[in-house]
């Protein structure tokens, strides 16, 4: 993906610009909740944490994470980093409370993964 590389090059505006216009063209083809939409919601968040703009990189990420919870019907633990990511944010904006329900979640998910790998080894 070409704005891929202005991310690296810390080129963020033209990065976010393309990937504004990725993120149009994505939901006009696909439908909203579409795993090539998340990944720009992703791409979007990365930028946004790059340039410190927390606000705008949870949005993102809470938008990745509406998604990948929807694709993935019940199987979240491949969205525990998302929680992570979030989590990360609200505590670089100081707000401990909402870092660490974010936290929470991503440990209950966690540990409901592992209760459940831990049930099928014992049959």
């Amino acid at each position: 993906m070409p704005f891929q590389a202005y991310k690296g090059l810390e080129e963020y505006q033209l990065s976010l610009e393309y990937n504004e216009k990725s993120l149009d063209i994505r939901k006009t083809i696909f439908r909203e909740k579409h795993s090539d939409v998340c990944r720009v919601y992703y791409n979007l968040a990365s930028i946004y944490e790059k340039q410190e703009k927390y606000h705008q990189t949870i949005e993102c990420y809470e938008k990745v994470l509406e998604i990948t919870k929807d694709m993935l019907k019940n199987q979240y633990v491949e969205a525990v980093p998302i929680y992570n990511k979030i989590a990360s944010a609200y505590e670089k904006l100081e707000d401990h409370q909402q870092a660490e329900k974010y936290c929470k979640e991503a440990l209950e998910i966690t540990e409901a993964a592992n209760e459940a790998k831990n049930s099928e080894q014992k049959m």
